[in-house]
């Protein structure tokens, strides 16, 4: 991911189109953080992968919903 990455556009494409293209990229700006991050507590690279897939698959699931209104 280059590091001109614009975190506010990609938050904006999301939140008013549900852009999975724009969730992808997102995921894939901050995965390497946040994977290091959770191996500091689990000490596993394949649960740290899976917890951290885990928990933007639940963000994606609670913003899904409000957009239906």
């Amino acid at each position: 991911m280059p590091p001109t990455t614009n975190i506010p556009e990609l938050q904006r494409r999301i939140a008013l189109f549900e852009d999975m293209e724009a969730y992808k990229e997102l995921y894939y700006h901050y995965f390497d953080g946040l994977q290091r991050f959770t191996w500091t507590f689990v000490k596993s690279n394949e649960v740290a992968e899976e917890i951290v897939s885990d928990v933007f698959i639940k963000i994606w699931q609670i913003e899904e919903p409000s957009h239906r209104n």
